[in-house]
């Protein structure tokens, strides 16, 4: 559109120059005798075009559906970076928060992806930035074809930076074979130098808790077949006290190596499997003892069954007796 201006025009517009020429935005024109031009609260003024009488100047109008829309154009414009960014920090947070399940020698355990990271120089550090090829199970879960039970230690140790060890573990050079493998230089140095977990006249006293469940391969869903809670312990006294608070049970009690007593519930249906679990769970805590480690093992004993055993470890410090 050609513009004559026979006088000097002062045209208020939202502009921008493109290749010499000036582009407007919705004009709003006004005239040395006319009235000024009224803009709303939310309008803006960007720029005045001063045209000189006579000239003749090229401005392509494109009227805008919304002036709001478009000058806030620039500022969702710069915003757009921080929000990728935003959006990325967000997914990578979500990512390494979210459960892993590993499967070490048969034994399933679950953390996140940031316990597993924790040591970038390490080869789980490595494994699951993707600079190693991962192998998975039937299942899914990331294999390892390792010592399952010492696993729990290795993992405690990612979680909490800290070796804890029962007083009376006796595995420490595999323990020191598997930190080995797995180049975690924090615990393979903890190990070297070991530090008493108490002082000298202080032990720690254990109970293993575990459930035992059959299930069935021929039920949809999975159906629990049997279901028995076993504890060990060579805390008599506390034994004595399940015994007496949990009569209502079917139980029996047996001894086993290292004087330790195993004292087993059961069989009983899933749901009172539960519901005795968490009550007996809650009467060891109070009796002053705290979970030191959980695992879970996976075991196939006949083609139309499997059996999954979950442990729960329980630590308390002691006083030694004097003989």
């Amino acid at each position: 559109m050609i513009i004559k201006v026979p006088c000097i025009y002062l045209y208020l517009a939202v502009c921008r120059c493109v290749n010499g020429c000036i582009h407007a935005e919705v004009p709003v024109g006004c005239s040395r005798t006319s009235s000024p031009p009224l803009f709303s609260s939310s309008s803006l003024l960007v720029c005045a075009v001063l045209l000189q009488p006579g000239a003749e100047h090229s401005c392509p109008v494109r009227p805008a559906a919304n002036i709001n829309d478009y000058l806030t154009a620039p500022f969702n414009t710069n915003r757009r970076p921080l929000l990728r960014e935003q959006e990325k920090v967000e997914q990578a947070r979500k990512k390494m928060t979210t459960p892993v399940t590993l499967n070490v020698g048969g034994h399933l355990y679950t953390t996140s992806l940031s316990t597993l990271q924790r040591y970038p120089d390490s080869m789980l550090g490595a494994m699951f930035r993707g600079d190693f090829p991962t192998t998975r199970d039937s299942q899914g879960n990331y294999f390892i074809d390792r010592d399952g039970t010492l696993f729990r230690y290795i993992l405690n140790f990612l979680r909490t930076s800290e070796l804890t060890l029962p007083v009376d573990f006796t595995e420490t050079d595999l323990l020191r074979k598997e930190a080995d493998f797995y180049q975690i230089e924090p615990l393979i140095q903890c190990l070297n130098d070991p530090k008493p977990l108490y002082p000298p006249d202080i032990f720690e006293q254990v109970v293993e808790l575990s459930s035992t469940r059959k299930l069935s391969k021929y039920s949809n869903p999975v159906a629990v077949i049997i279901t028995q809670l076993t504890i060990t312990t060579k805390v008599h006294a506390l034994l004595e006290g399940i015994s007496n608070n949990f009569t209502k049970w079917n139980k029996h009690m047996m001894d086993t190596r290292d004087c330790q007593v195993s004292f087993t519930f059961g069989p009983c249906d899933y749901h009172q499997e539960v519901s005795l679990r968490v009550h007996l769970m809650d009467y060891i805590m109070k009796q002053g003892f705290t979970i030191r480690n959980t695992r879970v093992h996976h075991m196939s004993e006949r083609a139309n069954e499997n059996t999954v055993e979950h442990h729960w470890t329980f630590c308390r410090p002691a006083h030694k007796v004097e003989d």
